[in-house]
């Protein structure tokens, strides 16, 4: 099945009190009236257009670009894998990728792309993986942290 969307999970990893470090994952919580999981925390991505080529990766580059202030090359992106999203009465495919997040969180600003766009999400954050499992997350997204963590892609 052909996928229908493509989705970033960006990580870094931050000192601990340990002189050690812990990976991170930025998640951005949907606003109420967002138009798909409103209220949950998710990654940055969106839908496939024709303007992608069928390419996945290019969907998630294109994606983060109009959805936060930060540009990330294809070549910059993991595969993490493909997940399966119910949609109404059917299931539909989403491909996710990973990249490391470089820049300050000072720095990152969720926008709209176009005036006419809404923005979809309320607020950004850094997540361990032991935080991530109390957050309200949708199944797949919660299954490709999963995969992410385990394979620190």
């Amino acid at each position: 099945m052909e996928y229908v969307g493509a989705h970033v999970i960006f990580h870094r990893r931050v000192p601990t009190a340990l002189d050690e470090s812990v990976q991170v994952v930025l998640l951005c919580k949907k606003t109420q009236d967002a138009p798909t999981d409103s209220g949950k925390w998710s990654f940055f991505g969106g839908t496939r257009e024709e303007m992608d080529g069928g390419d996945p990766a290019r969907t998630a580059v294109r994606e983060v670009a109009e959805e936060l202030t930060v540009s990330v090359d294809v070549d910059e992106l993991g595969y993490v894998g493909r997940f399966a999203v119910p949609s109404g009465a059917e299931t539909v495919h989403v491909e996710i990728y990973a990249s490391e997040l470089r820049q300050d969180m000072d720095a990152l600003t969720l926008r709209r792309a176009a005036p006419d766009l809404i923005v979809e999400g309320e607020g950004l954050a850094w997540f361990t993986a032991e935080e991530t499992r109390a957050l309200d997350i949708r199944l797949a997204d919660r299954q490709a942290l999963a995969a992410f963590f385990d394979n620190r892609i």
